[in-house]
This record gives structure tokens, sequence and C-alpha cells, in this order.
């Protein structure tokens, strides 16, 4: 028993001196993650221009097999590789052209779009150019080493040997989260980087480039082959980095422990009245890259993964995101960072026009991977005209800082008062640490010569609601009173949608502060501005160095799952919530949580005399109240009609067969013809299609599509929020098929019905109710 009882306090003493060590030399530390020598970083004089590439623009070559044996071989790498690839994406033109995700997630995850040389085949590519360029382009092999020649006509010029990739790190598993990770944070990616290359030839226009993989395996995969010259004359064309900072809230700029970030904020231009497109990453970081509202994005900007349908669906609009405006007018384009929902590196987002998209999302350890991963970036593209994207996920929660932040942030006891205090000192042990690593880039650019022609946008897409508030007014139940830590659900109160936006241009010393509310919707047309670019008349943002526009803008809106929110005339704030937040609650003191519902249907702030948002003015202010709500629903244009949505992807001939007794009941349309039953509406060479009802039609149209009739689960038939039972379809009618429109834009609210309309909607028509319920409109819990 005496040994027993010695191996179990002996395992003890083990385990406690373990957790010892692992709390103070390794979680985390990030100081065991090697940083380049920025003292050595060689300045980058030549600039160049891009020719021409084979995805952006196009160029002659030829594959040596048919196009079937190059699908038949995707699909088998599909088949065996799923995480790794794309393939039928609306966003390819050829159909031996995919998008390929290669290393190992959450650590170093890199995604282009690529092409396939299967093993013993050549690809040869016609430039058509004369004079020396400089060609360069990336490669991997999937399943074993390879190696890849370059050919000039028949002389060999190149070799590259090319290590074969490794499959996705499985990342959720609980030694993994809690010990792997912190134990060996640095490790090198084992195989399944792309391996870049760049060689600079003399060509005539009768020159041809040939490529030849051999492995024993598929074969190997290119990234987009690019020419580029040496221009005789200086370049003007300016480089922009944007780094977007989770969660970073305004006041941050203010913080004792954020001193690169207040030299920052004093030397640019400084939006001190930012506000972000919406409370959540996926909302506002793709509203922001899109340069569109939130509700017009839909289930991109909505979803947390979304399907093959959905990512088509965005890649057909005739719209587009401003990174793949600058991609087209020959700009280096590459995202960095926390970036795996709002990009398609893992399959689950989708691609605004990124050349290179790395995703590093290691909890406590993201900042210096991604400045690394930018730093090494910038050297290999710094000599081109690009934009890059830097996502940091740091000062999001969970607070992880390294140890040696936490403890220079907290203050005494008094940090351990409540779970809100100690949280608050762990936000700014966050900030301290993102600090740090923002100045090492900014030191790299300086190294590397490009502080001088690199514009710097500094912004987030939401804060954190750190604030103490009082929900009196709660609609789900009594009032609550409680710290919220966290931005999801939260009734979009300006802890959440305040954020920094800092512009630093080459030369700036002394900044200047912009007092007039802006959106993160602003950023695209200003980036585009900053190239030279024409700024497309479906942006919804303004550039932001435009004054007067600025002045005069009326509306700046925000959009959650649940709220809409609208900035009036630079001074008022008007909100509308269409269901609750659920909520775990804190007392001001304490660390007692209990699960809330919080709902307040409407709020109408002041926030020149209010800037806190404490006094809701809609029940004293009846004249204000209706020009914000008139204001907010021309903003989100929310209409009383009902829309029928027809999706026509290659402009294929659609007829509309619309009863006759419902004709009158359709807003004016060009062509039609009419028989004794219908009226016919034809359209062709448009791929989407918007019909106009005044009101919900009682029978469903007909639809036809390159003369198939197809359900109407390919089209969306959106309706008013407010709508009641008795203007829903007849009972009769089968709507079993019938897809309900997903976005809060226009008509409906993604998850959920306003909230007073739920037991209407609950009772009537029996096909609408279920079609509510699978899409979270029916929300039992509230």
């Amino acid at each position: 028993m005496r040994v027993l009882k010695n191996l179990i306090y002996g395992f003890w003493c083990l385990l406690g001196i373990f957790l010892l060590v692992f709390i103070c030399f390794i979680y985390p530390n990030d100081r065991r993650i090697k940083m380049p020598d920025l003292e050595n970083l060689q300045p980058i004089h030549d600039t160049k221009t891009k020719l021409f590439s084979l995805f952006q623009s196009e160029i002659n070559f030829n594959l040596d097999r048919p196009l079937e044996a190059y699908t038949k071989i995707l699909a088998q790498i599909a088949k065996a590789y799923p995480n790794h690839i794309s393939l039928h994406s609306a966003r390819f033109r050829k159909p031996y052209q995919s998008y390929l995700a290669v290393g190992s997630y959450p650590y170093f995850l890199e995604g282009r779009d690529a092409i396939l040389i299967p093993s013993g085949a050549k690809l040869t590519v016609y430039p058509k150019t004369r004079g020396t360029v400089a060609i360069d382009f990336a490669s991997v092999s999937l399943f074993s080493d390879a190696t890849l020649e370059l050919f000039r006509n028949t002389e060999p010029v190149a070799k590259y040997s090319i290590s074969a990739a490794t499959p996705i790190e499985k990342a959720d598993s609980f030694i993994y989260k809690n010990f792997t990770r912190y134990v060996s944070p640095d490790r090198p990616v084992q195989g399944g980087q792309w391996s870049e290359h760049q060689i600079q030839l003399a060509l005539t226009e009768e020159d041809s480039l040939t490529f030849l993989c051999t492995t024993t395996k598929e074969g190997c995969f290119l990234d987009d082959i690019s020419f580029w010259e040496t221009p005789n004359h200086d370049l003007k064309v300016p480089n922009v980095i944007f780094i977007l900072v989770d969660t970073l809230r305004y006041d941050a700029l203010n913080s004792i422990y954020a001193r690169y970030l207040g030299e920052l904020h004093g030397q640019s231009l400084s939006f001190e009245n930012a506000m972000g497109a919406g409370n959540m990453t996926a909302i506002s970081a793709n509203a922001l890259l899109s340069c569109q509202k939130p509700s017009k994005l839909g289930p991109v900007a909505f979803s947390y993964g979304l399907s093959a349908a959905d990512q088509n669906a965005f890649y057909t609009q005739e719209k587009s995101s401003f990174p793949a405006i600058l991609q087209k007018h020959g700009i280096k384009t590459g995202m960095i960072g926390n970036v795996s929902i709002i990009s398609e590196v893992l399959g689950i987002g989708v691609n605004h026009g990124f050349d290179e998209q790395i995703s590093i999302e290691m909890e406590s350890y993201d900042a210096p991977h991604i400045t690394r991963a930018a730093i090494d970036w910038l050297q290999d593209n710094g000599h081109k005209p690009f934009f890059l994207y830097v996502h940091y996920n740091t000062t999001h929660a969970p607070y992880r800082a390294p140890l040696h932040d936490i403890l220079a942030t907290l203050n005494g006891l008094q940090s351990l008062e409540s779970q809100r205090s100690f949280l608050l000192s762990l936000y700014q042990a966050e900030i301290r640490y993102v600090d740090r690593y923002l100045e090492s880039l900014a030191k790299a650019l300086h190294k590397l010569g490009l502080d001088q022609k690199t514009i710097l946008v500094l912004n987030s897409d939401h804060g954190d609601a750190h604030e103490l508030r009082t929900y009196s007014e709660n609609e789900a139940g009594p009032a609550y009173r409680g710290s919220m830590f966290d931005h999801v659900g939260t009734l979009l109160y300006n802890d959440v949608l305040h954020v920094p936006l800092l512009i630093s241009l080459p030369g700036l010393k002394k900044g200047k502060k912009i007092q007039e509310i802006v959106s993160g919707l602003d950023i695209g047309p200003t980036v585009l501005q900053f190239f030279g670019l024409q700024i497309p008349k479906w942006c919804d943002g303004l550039p932001l160095l435009s004054a007067t526009a600025l002045k005069e803008r009326i509306v700046v809106g925000s959009e959650g799952y649940d709220q809409r929110a609208i900035f009036f005339k630079n001074r008022f704030k008007y909100t509308k919530s269409y269901a609750s937040s659920e909520k775990r609650m804190t007392p001001a003191s304490g660390y007692f949580t209990k699960n809330a519902s919080i709902f307040i249907r409407e709020q109408l702030f002041d926030l020149k005399i209010d800037p806190e948002e404490k006094v809701n003015l809609v029940q004293t202010h009846a004249e204000l109240l209706q020009e914000t709500r008139t204001a907010f629903r021309d903003y989100f244009d929310i209409r009383d009609g009902t829309e029928l949505i027809i999706d026509a992807p290659a402009g294929e001939k659609v007829e509309v067969f619309i009863s006759n007794n419902e004709i009158q009941n359709l807003a004016p349309v060009e062509k039609f013809k009419r028989n004794a039953e219908n009226t016919v509406l034809e359209f062709s060479d448009t791929k989407r299609i918007v019909l106009h009802f005044y009101k919900a039609p009682r029978t469903i149209p007909t639809v036809r599509v390159g003369g198939k009739d197809i359900p109407l689960k390919f089209s969306s038939l959106r309706l008013p929020l407010h709508i009641l039972p008795k203007d829903l379809p007849d009972e009769g009618i089968d709507l079993d098929s019938l897809s309900i429109g997903r976005t809060p834009a226009a008509l409906f609210v993604k998850i959920r019905g306003d909230q007073s309309l739920q037991q209407k909607f609950s009772i009537g028509n029996k096909h609408f109710e279920k079609i509510f319920k699978d899409w979270g409109y029916l929300n039992d819990g509230n």
C-alpha cells in the first residue's frame, strides 16, 4: 500500500512540475518562433510590370493530351485528396483548371489556382513576345517527388525538384489543441508547400516554352504562369498593404500597450468614426472585399461554409470584388492570415481575387507566423505592383497572449476583482502582443525599401462588447445587466461596430483626424483609387479621400445575423432587431454567468449627445423615428412586394409562365406574349432575371430555362418581412421544392422573421411553416 501511495505521490509531483514548465516556458511563448533577420533584409530596387499570364489573360498554349484525360485524372485526385482540390468552379475558364491548397492546417495552408501536367506530359506555352522577360510560377506534387523541366523550344533551360505534399493535419484532437501546438509551435511544413520559381529569358515572337513533369504518380501542378518586364521608366503605381486586426476595438489605439499603433495613429489619416460593415468576421470582411453590402452577398456573408451552388452563384454574378479588379489589371494580390472562412483555401469560402491565399490559424501563435509569412511574401513579390491583405486573429477571443505579455498587463489584485476586469487585462495583453508584430512588419517594409512606395491601411472587421450595459428594454425577458465579452449576435452597439481605420501614406509624418462616419465598404473604392482604377457602379462604398462626398453622405449601414443598423446624417443611429440574441451575461462583479435572451425591437440614438447609446429615443422623437425608418428601408432596399429570382448561369433562354389572373400583380416587363391561360415572359442572354410582384402571388409561376422545366429550387421567391398568412400562396399548391431566399437583403432576413410575426407564421399555411422551420425562421426558444 505504501508503494502505491508513493507512486501516486510521485505521479502528482511530476505532473505539477510538468504543468509548471508548460505554463511558464511553453504555453505560450512566441519567442521560440524564429523571425526573419530584419537587419539583413536587402532593399528591392527594380520594379516590374505584368505583360500577361496564363489565367488573367489569354496565352496561346498546347496540352499534349485530350481534355478528357485531364478531367479524369483531376477527378481521381479529388477523390483521393478531397480537402485539397476544388473542381468545376464557375470561376474557372478552362476544364483543366482547378484550385489547389497544400500544406497543414491550421499551421500553414496555401491555395492557388492551378493547372495539372500529368506525369510524362508536356505543357507548351506560346508567349509571342520579344525581349528579355521575367517568368515566375510555382509548382507542387501531391503524391510523390517530381522533376519539372523547362525548355525554350527544344533547348533545356531549367530543371526543378519538387517535394511531395502531405495531407492536411487534423487539428481537432484534445492533445493537439492543448499540448502539441504549444510544444512545437515552429515546426516546419513537411512538404506540401508551393515551390516558387523565377527565371529570366530572352525570347523572340517565334519561341515556345515547354514544361515537362516526371513523377511516379499523377503529375505536377503549376500555378498561374506570369510574364513580367522591367520598364525603362520609374513606375508611379503604388503598392498597398491592407492589415485587418480581428476584433480590434477603436479604443485600442489609445492603449498604453499599443506603442506602435499609437505612433501610426498620430502619423496617419485617421477616420475617428469608422464602422464595420457587420458584427462578425464573415459578414464584415466579405462585404469589405466585395465592396457590397452584406445583404447583397447572401450566404457568402452570412454562412460559415458555402455550398458549391452558393460559390458559383457568387462567381457568375456580373459584379466582382475589388481585389479581382486589381488582379485583372496586373496587380499581384496576396492574402495571408486567419482567412479560411473568407477565402477558398478550405473550400468553404470564395476567392475574392487573390493569386495566393495562405491560411495560418494557430491560436496563440498566429501573429509571429503571419508576420513571417507576410515578410517572405514581400521579399518574393515586392518588385511587382502588389496588394497584400494581412489578417491577424490576435485580439480575438480566446485571449491567449504569451505569458510575458499577460504578466505585463495584469494590474495586481485589481485585475482579479471580477471576470470583467480580468478579461480586460487579457485583452490588453493581446493588444501588446499584436502591436509588437505590426511594428516588425513595418520595419521589414522599411528595410526592403518599400515604405516610400507602399500605402498602409489598417482596419478591423469588428470590435468586442467590453462595456457594462443594462438591457432595460428587453422584450425577451426581464432586464439584464452584465458584461459581454463577445460580438456574436450583439445588438450592433458601437462597442462592436466602432473600429480603427488608419491610412498611412508615404511621406506623411503628421496625421489628420476625419470625423465623418465611414464604413469598411469604403476601403475597396479607396484602394481602387490609389491604383488609378475606375470604381464600379455596383460598389456600395465611397473613396475615403473624397472629403466632400463623405460630408454629403446621408446613410452608412451595418448588419448582423438578426439585426441591422444605419448611421443617419453623421449623427443619429437607428437599429432594428428581427430576433433575440442569446448571450451569457456576467454581473458587474464576480464570476457567475447566466444564459439570457436579449431582444430590443427598435432603437434610436443621438450619438452627438449620447455616444454611449444609453437613451433610446423611439418613444419620444416620432418625427425623427419616421425619418430614420424611411432611410433604413431605402438603404436596405426593403420593399412591400415579392421577387422571383431566376438564375441562368450560361445565359440560356428563360421562359416564365404566369397565370393571367396574376398579370396585374406583376410589375411591368418589356417582352411577353399571352395565351388562353398564361402570360409568357421570355428572356435571353442574361444570367439573372428578377421579377417584381406587388404582393405574393397566389399561384406560383412555372419556369423554363434552356427549354427545360426546372423546379423552383433553382429560383428564389423572396417575401417581405411583414407578410401575413392571408397573403401566402394557396394551401393546395405544392411548395416543397420552393427555395426561400436566405439573404437578409431586400425582402427577407436570413435566420428568423420579425418576432412579432412568428406566431402568425406558425399558423395557416403548412407548406410555408415547414419551409420557415427548415430555414430557422420559427425559433421556438424565443
